[in-house]
């Protein structure tokens, strides 16, 4: 049979699990709010070296220590290629290479035949070879 000390001390266990759910949270946003702000000051010295990526954030955040290390390693990039794609180190789109003619391309082998025949002029010739790069 229940006595009311067995429901009040059922009451009281049951209820101090709440407290110590909402403190395990607290404490885990906590350290995942710490995290962030370390792996923020890793991103801001890889942006210093001239890693501008946002993967240099996230590394460290999700790889902790491991992430730090490897932000750690990067070298720094000279000057003149910091912020270019193709030197891994910058958001911008990398310019775009102007599209050249395939030598191999049917089109341009008739091309140059027929300007080298003279039928055509270097004028139609070279017109000729700009609509084919669109």
């Amino acid at each position: 049979m229940f006595l009311m000390s067995d429901i009040y001390w059922f009451i009281v266990d049951f209820f101090w699990i709440i407290p110590a759910a909402i403190g395990a949270i607290l404490v885990l946003a906590l350290l995942i709010w710490v995290d962030y702000l370390i792996a923020r000051e890793f991103y801001r010295a890889a942006c210093a070296k001239g890693f501008e990526q946002k993967k240099y954030l996230w590394l460290p955040f999700f790889l902790g220590v491991v992430g730090y290390l490897l932000v750690i390693a990067l070298p720094s990039l000279p000057s003149d290629r910091r912020g270019r794609t193709d030197a891994g180190a910058g958001p911008e789109k990398a310019a775009a290479k102007p599209k050249q003619p395939d030598a191999a391309d049917p089109r341009v082998k008739k091309l140059k035949r027929l300007y080298s025949e003279g039928l055509i002029t270097e004028e139609e010739y070279k017109k000729a070879l700009a609509e084919g790069k669109k």
